[in-house]
């Protein structure tokens, strides 16, 4: 906990292996840090987080199957994944009381901020996304029970980086719920 953190996003795209290789070998020659890379994605998946899935996330992080494997080779040497617990629901569910209380229009989403941190553009892309939808109608519960997804994820990562030294972001991409880690590490410098 006391040594500084380099986090990369964990998946399974070549170019992106590539690239991020160098870039962490470059930071590494500069920076005495842990590399940790992080799963992301699940939230725009349609599949659940069954526990068949957890149990491969496990043995193929423990034993350093495929992917894993590959990012071994570039120095990760642990593997997080958002676990919500009664901490991070707590300060979540009042977060989405205090939002659903404030939703008058969608514009109003496109401008939230939670922790004052700009992410309502994040939340409108992915679930736009997700549900392959041209729209959000606010009053959906489908959309309510998607935004509380989304808050628990944004606080398993505001809780992370508070506890945690953060050294750098190295993620796919700036949209979706992948970019509230940058977001979050733009707000901590």
């Amino acid at each position: 906990k006391n040594k500084k953190q380099i986090l990369i996003e964990f998946n399974n795209w070549p170019t992106f292996h590539i690239s991020n290789s160098y870039l962490l070998s470059a930071i590494i020659n500069i920076k005495n840090c842990d590399i940790v890379a992080y799963e992301n994605y699940r939230i725009y998946s349609n599949s659940k987080n069954s526990w068949f899935e957890k149990i491969k996330w496990h043995i193929g992080s423990f034993l350093k199957l495929r992917t894993f494997k590959i990012y071994e080779s570039f120095g990760v040497n642990k593997y997080v994944q958002p676990k919500i617990n009664l901490k991070i629901k707590k300060a979540s569910d009042e977060s989405v009381k205090k939002i659903i209380n404030k939703l008058k229009n969608k514009q109003d989403i496109l401008n939230l901020k939670v922790e004052s941190i700009w992410i309502g553009d994040l939340i409108y892309d992915t679930y736009l996304k997700k549900f392959n939808k041209y729209t959000i109608n606010i009053n959906d519960q489908k959309f309510i029970n998607f935004l509380h997804s989304f808050i628990d994820i944004f606080y398993f990562w505001f809780f992370y980086f508070r506890e945690n030294k953060i050294q750098s972001v190295l993620s796919g991409h700036g949209v979706y719920i992948s970019a509230v880690l940058l977001r979050i590490a733009s707000y901590k410098k």
